[in-house]
């Protein structure tokens, strides 16, 4: 395992859960604010499937992009409740198999 517990090449199956937390209006808390961080850890978790709760859908937009190259083989699913939050599942074409 590599720091922070995330899992190195090798080790299997790499699920995550990441509350995304609607996008508050108040500091320090705002989207804007926690955004680079998400983009930044999704990068390098590099999970195979992504469980995601409390997206509106700009943020689950910015998940995408920030998934980047990487997100090629990751689709998204998820309906938001009245077009509020979403929970999304991310999962990998490229670990269909494992």
């Amino acid at each position: 395992m590599a720091d922070l517990g995330i899992p190195t090449a090798g080790d299997g199956l790499h699920v995550m859960s990441l509350n995304l937390q609607v996008h508050w209006d108040n500091p320090p808390h705002t989207w804007p604010e926690r955004r680079q961080t998400v983009a930044d850890l999704l990068r390098r978790a590099r999970p195979h499937l992504i469980g995601t709760q409390e997206g509106l859908r700009h943020q689950v937009l910015d998940v995408e992009a920030a998934l980047g190259e990487y997100g090629g083989g990751h689709g998204w699913i998820g309906e938001g409740r009245e077009g509020g939050e979403t929970a999304s599942s991310w999962p990998s074409s490229t670990t269909a198999g494992a």
